[in-house]
């Protein structure tokens, strides 16, 4: 995808959402987590754990009534996704034509 592709398909809503949540987890875990790892030092193993609790929880807020709730909890799933792929690699999808 170009930049203006990416424009297209995320709105700038979106962009500055994950752009906050990514620069929170960055300050966050700065200085490592307990066992002295940064925050995108993790296994692809562990970014879906993560991802899949995160996902619990939103699916339990949503089905709770907690829209709002749901869809922080989902930024936070996205921004997850996308570090699991900045540190281990972005497949494309190919598309046959």
């Amino acid at each position: 995808m170009t930049p203006e592709q990416i424009a297209e398909f995320i709105t700038p809503e979106v962009a500055e959402a994950l752009q906050s949540e990514n620069h929170y987890c960055a300050s966050r875990w700065s200085e490592g987590t307990p066992n002295g790892r940064a925050f995108n030092e993790r296994s692809i193993d562990e970014w879906i754990l993560y991802m899949e609790d995160y996902i619990s929880e939103a699916r339990t807020q949503a089905v709770r009534g907690d829209e709002e709730g749901a869809l922080h909890t989902i930024r936070k799933v996205m921004n997850l996704g996308l570090n699991c792929m900045k540190q281990h690699g972005a497949p494309q999808r190919e598309i046959e034509e």
